[in-house]
């Protein structure tokens, strides 16, 4: 019996382990994970406030390779903006325009890549295209989609084609009133949630507001449905590199249209 049980007892505790630690991950990711991005979702307090113009120098060097890319491509610096109050636009977000006005790049100056290319159509809608997808919108305003790891100019294209399937007359930007346009459409997205049920305002005035229970759990919900689409959206990055590639050297230019050299 001795005998047996030297042989027999690691193997059984080896495979035991194997089976609770893939347990605790699934765990974590489909229990635990969705159940704290639920609370964060229905007790965080969102605050409409403006951004202040600041000087460029203030974003501290991080993703300013991102503004690098956008101006050999064409695109026009208009200015950096803070959130001098808040948390997530500590440390600027340098905004610039298409040389059209209809294409506004938002580069989020943190250490992790984040920047989104934003373009207005008449009735209303954004079309959005991002590197780095942040929570959904639930107002039906904008209509995101992510294009992860892949150069500016991928995405760029990438957001070209999405602007043009959409097949509707676009709405130009005003460079002296990004800051406020921005803001404007954030209390937009605010109202329209509220009245859908999405969100509530927390104070009188209604600069500050929350996802209601039913939209955490729709931001929750989305949260999990974007998990099971990571490699949908890998191979369309790959797919839509190596098309932007073919396009650029039989074009011979960028998608904002300065020549460049065929090899």
């Amino acid at each position: 019996m001795g005998v047996y049980i030297a042989a027999f007892r690691w193997p059984d505790w080896a495979g035991l382990l194997i089976v609770a630690l893939i347990a605790l991950f699934v765990l974590l990711i489909w229990v635990v994970n969705p159940l704290v991005m639920l609370t964060a979702a229905y007790f965080e307090r969102i605050t409409l406030r403006p951004l202040e113009l600041a000087d460029a120098s203030a974003t501290a060097g991080k993703n300013v390779s991102v503004v690098d890319e956008a101006l050999r491509a064409g695109l026009q610096y208009v200015g950096t903006f803070m959130d001098r109050q808040g948390q997530i636009l500590a440390n600027g977000i340098s905004m610039l325009l298409s040389p059209d006005r209809l294409t506004r790049l938002s580069v989020v100056h943190s250490r992790t890549h984040r920047y989104a290319l934003t373009t207005r159509l008449q009735s209303g809608r954004r079309i959005r295209t991002v590197d780095v997808s942040g929570v959904a919108d639930l107002s039906g305003i904008e209509d995101t989609q992510m294009l992860p790891r892949v150069p500016f100019d991928v995405v760029l294209y990438y957001h070209q084609q999405r602007v043009a399937a959409a097949g509707e007359p676009v709405v130009a930007f005003d460079p002296d009133t990004l800051a406020a346009e921005e803001l404007a459409s954030q209390r937009e997205r605010a109202a329209r949630m509220v009245g859908m049920g999405l969100a509530r305002y927390r104070d009188p005035g209604q600069q500050v507001w929350s996802y209601s229970l039913r939209g955490a759990l729709q931001i929750t919900l989305n949260y999990m449905r974007a998990l099971s689409h990571v490699q949908q959206r890998a191979n369309l990055a790959k797919a839509k590199a190596a098309e932007f590639e073919q396009w650029r050297l039989r074009e011979g230019r960028t998608p904002l249209g300065p020549t460049v050299l065929r090899r």
